[in-house]
């Protein structure tokens, strides 16, 4: 009775690799009926052709079909079938179940557009746009050795894959995007004067940050410009940062004593407050370190004991005590 008629489905999943496609087709029988006669016929396009199944169908011409027989309610089952494609393309795939009840047949279609591409490297490119487009090796998925598939240059970084090192930096395109990080289509990716090349293999330092040490210049800067250590903040261990010494004070960054006079910069800058490029800041004839060091007298005063003679005029010229108004203990200042 039509009133207790079989509902059947009929499902396919084809997987397809490169030209070969295996495709699997469910069927099932959810209605309270049975159906007879079932039969599954796969019809191929022009160009697919048969290779095997696991349930024993026939193949022949452009179907392959399965007599199903009984399909009683609640009843599945599934074929399998390797395909293989002559060429590259869109191929549509048809599928369809038919049975009887009684003396009707009924019948249900599943149909699936594949599209099958020969990649014989497994790159992500078709041989033909290895060929015929990007003159890449289609049976050599990193054509250039660089570390990226042809695929991965070509369709996700947009570098060469004939050229292994696309931006000529001298890091090769898988090194730039696998190890460091970096951009493969620009040799100086952070910008600071030094290709990503010279950073990671002369120089050590970061090419992914334009002041490695933090010291306030860039690494290119420091390299090109003055000579400083761009892993070091202070290059020359005087308590200045290379950046202090260039825009702040003016001294040499190379140089721990910019000015001879004794002291360090950094000691004359925040220690003495004297000036790391005059080597008397007072002028008073005394350099700041021999005031310092030597005498003991005031670098910022030029008269430290002020009675009216110069700390140097004192030392240099009269041999009197600069830090002391009456060298002779005479009643008189060392100036009277």
């Amino acid at each position: 009775s039509l009133a207790y008629a079989p509902t059947m489905t009929l499902d396919g999943a084809p997987v397809d690799d490169d030209l070969d496609v295996e495709l699997t087709l469910d069927y099932d029988n959810a209605g309270p009926g049975r159906g007879k006669n079932s039969e599954l016929v796969l019809t191929l396009p022009t160009g697919v052709s048969y290779v095997s199944d696991d349930s024993s169908g026939t193949a022949s011409g452009s179907t392959v079909s399965w007599s199903l027989g009984v399909l009683d309610s609640g009843d599945v089952g599934a074929t399998v079938t390797d395909l293989t494609a002559s060429s590259d393309g869109t191929y549509t795939l048809t599928a369809e179940l038919t049975w009887y009840v009684e003396a009707t047949q009924f019948s249900t279609i599943w149909t699936e557009d594949v599209d099958l591409i020969l990649d014989s490297d497994d790159d992500g490119l078709s041989d033909e746009d290895e060929t015929n487009t990007f003159g890449t090796d289609p049976y050599d998925a990193d054509t250039d050795d660089d570390g990226l598939s042809d695929g991965e240059e070509v369709l996700t970084y947009e570098t060469d894959p004939l050229d292994e090192d696309t931006d000529g930096d001298g890091l090769e395109d898988g090194e730039e995007v696998l190890t460091e990080g970096t951009e493969p289509l620009d040799a100086d990716t952070d910008d600071d004067g030094l290709s990503d090349g010279d950073e990671v293999d002369t120089y050590g330092t970061d090419p992914l940050e334009e002041d490695t040490d933090g010291d306030g210049l860039s690494d290119g800067d420091e390299i090109d410009v003055h000579g400083t250590d761009p892993l070091d903040t202070d290059s020359d261990d005087d308590g200045l940062t290379d950046d202090e010494e260039v825009n702040t004070y003016g001294s040499d960054p190379n140089d721990a004593d910019t000015d001879g006079d004794g002291l360090d910069d950094g000691d004359e800058v925040y220690t003495h407050g004297t000036d790391p490029v005059d080597d008397d800041t007072d002028d008073d004839g005394l350099t700041d370190g021999e005031e310092v060091n030597t005498y003991g007298t005031d670098p910022l005063d030029e008269d430290t004991d002020g009675e009216g003679l110069l700390d140097g005029e004192e030392v240099n010229t009269y041999g009197t005590d600069p830090n002391d108004r009456n060298t002779d203990d005479d009643g008189l200042n060392d100036y009277r």
